[in-house]
């Protein structure tokens, strides 16, 4: 099984998006507890981007944003995954409903951490500690990551990696947005990840 980091497409046609004043109190370990929904907009709303219509897919904080599509695909799975009603406000005010926030529940409980990384045979440096026993609070460069095959089975399919930092999908979620040509998000595998490669084009990224 192949794992994915995914990342906001970099076309200029799919937004930054931001959280909207609306949702300013939005705690990512609440999802999923109010029927209140999570309103997000533009990060830039200043520019002259008027959407007819959001993609189908954004993320934000290691929260993807989904319409109903994926998100009903995930449910039909019975993931450990909490789900939250989402609206997208454009620059023109206009309201993009039948969104949703999909957040991994070990998010919210950090205590249960799903490690697939040999960091024996990968290539990694640790730039800072603060908690030697808990990766998501030290900083690491990579130069190569190798994925621990044991540590694989049974995890769930969508989940944040420690020292990455980033949310990680399972290959079969990318392939049914594939499938489903679901727009706004670009992959990389894990095994080839390097933060910056999210933020220039390069022969990694898998667009959709």
């Amino acid at each position: 099984m192949k794992y994915y980091v995914p990342f906001r497409t970099l076309k200029n046609k799919y937004q930054s998006i931001t959280l909207h004043k609306k949702s300013e109190n939005f705690e990512i370990n609440k999802v999923g507890e109010t029927l209140n929904p999570i309103f997000i907009e533009e990060a830039y709303k200043k520019s002259n981007n008027n959407f007819s219509s959001p993609p189908d897919l954004m993320i934000f904080d290691n929260c993807i944003f989904s319409n109903s599509k994926l998100k009903d695909h995930l449910c039909s799975k019975k993931y450990n995954i909490k789900y939250q009603e989402s609206i997208f406000i454009d620059n023109s005010k206009k309201y993009h409903e039948d969104y949703w926030a999909i957040v991994p529940i070990d998010i919210i409980d950090i205590i249960d951490i799903i490690d697939i990384i040999d960091t024996k045979s990968s290539i990694m440096e640790l730039t800072f500690e603060l908690d030697s026993n808990n990766p998501l609070y030290n900083d690491y460069l990579f130069e190569s990551i190798i994925v621990d095959k044991k540590k694989t089975k049974g995890i769930q399919p969508i989940f944040i990696e420690p020292y990455t930092k980033e949310i990680v999908i399972e290959e079969s979620i990318l392939e049914f947005i594939k499938e489903n040509k679901l727009t706004g998000l670009s992959f990389i595998d894990i095994t080839k990840f390097q933060p910056h490669k999210m933020f220039k084009k390069n022969n990694d990224i898998i667009n959709i």
